[in-house]
């Protein structure tokens, strides 16, 4: 999703979204592990940073899906800590925040087998309840669907993410109805 771009005047006032917003975009671009080491030294300079914690858990899910060696509980930790943190929290980055990390760790149940498919299931219905346009939820979504055998509600959820694409192509922001 897009979301407003901080401009390096707030950076003294919101360097951990700047530093965040930073890494993602390495993210976006591929570069995972300079992600990976940006949310980490936010993590050693700051453990309860839960921008670092959500920025970590995406970026360490990502190395695992590209085979890095990485222990997995990065994931599950990260993700936990964050959650706790922001629990009760309903400013809109809080709630974006929420929503990311419960894709990552519904993604990372993903990786560890199907045994989780319940729990993934739960943890990207709330993440959708709290971002019903979110692209990458909808696709996971779609996958725990497609493996429990669910090929219709599967099909939905791509069918409504292709929509939503399109309309981000066309430039209508989060792909609201216009």
């Amino acid at each position: 999703s897009f979301r407003k771009t901080v401009s390096l005047s707030d950076a003294p006032a919101n360097k951990e979204g700047m530093l965040h917003e930073f890494g993602m975009c390495l993210l976006v671009l591929g570069k995972a592990e300079e992600a990976d080491e940006i949310f980490l030294k936010e993590l050693e300079a700051s453990p309860a940073n839960v921008h670092a914690l959500t920025g970590r858990a995406t970026s360490a899910l990502i190395l695992l899906r590209k085979g890095a060696e990485i222990d997995p509980k990065v994931v599950l930790e990260c993700s936990n800590k964050a959650l706790e943190i922001l629990k009760g929290r309903a400013d809109a980055t809080s709630l974006h925040l929420r929503s990311r990390v419960l894709v990552s760790k519904a993604a990372y149940y993903a990786i560890q087998g199907n045994e989780n498919q319940d729990e993934q299931e739960q943890l990207l219905m709330e993440a959708m309840s709290l971002n019903p346009t979110n692209i990458p939820t909808l696709l996971e979504l779609a996958q725990v669907f497609k493996n429990k055998g669910q090929e219709e509600k599967a099909q939905e959820l791509i069918q409504k993410a292709q929509k939503l694409a399109e309309k981000l192509k066309e430039g209508v922001p989060n792909g609201e109805q216009t």
